[in-house]
């Protein structure tokens, strides 16, 4: 039997390399631009830092682009497996006590406070199937109130 694949959503994955790509290039743009400032050298050789920029840039190209096409979903009745590039994990809807419905609607991330007190974001496939898949089949969900009083110590 052919198991179906759910792609984690597009626009999260490239949003977030994006703006790391970003906040790189500022660490690398101030740290060359410091350098004159604190006498380390003359001036700046713009070549050096387009070529730099440039090379971080189209490696985060790559790494987006790999990310992109290793990463899926797939989802039994039992629970999710996540498959990541170098990973695959396993989320057991056993183990699920408490789903944030509010926060997970709101931001697209599925939010699961497991059976020893923690807490799993889970981002959201493009449909959308693992949350349903979440609420469909946890059997062993609580209220929020029997979680904090189960687990005070954990922050909902």
């Amino acid at each position: 039997m052919e198991e179906k694949r759910y792609r984690i959503a597009k626009k999260k994955v490239v949003g977030i390399f994006v703006l790391v790509g970003l906040l790189i290039e500022s660490f690398i743009l101030g740290g060359y631009a410091i350098g004159p400032i604190l006498g380390l050298y003359k001036e700046i050789n713009w070549t050096v830092f387009i070529v730099v920029a440039l090379a971080i840039a189209m490696m985060m190209v790559v790494f987006c682009i790999m990310s992109l096409k290793g990463s899926y979903y797939v989802i039994d009745k039992k629970g999710i497996r996540a498959v990541r590039p170098g990973k695959d994990l396993y989320y057991s809807f056993d183990t699920f006590l408490y789903i944030n419905e509010k926060y997970s609607e709101k931001h697209k991330v599925l939010l699961v406070y497991n059976n020893v007190g923690k807490d799993i974001y889970i981002p959201f496939d493009e449909e959308g199937k693992i949350y349903e898949a979440a609420l469909k089949y946890s059997t062993r969900l609580i209220s929020k109130e029997e979680y904090k009083l189960r687990f005070p110590d954990t922050k909902i």
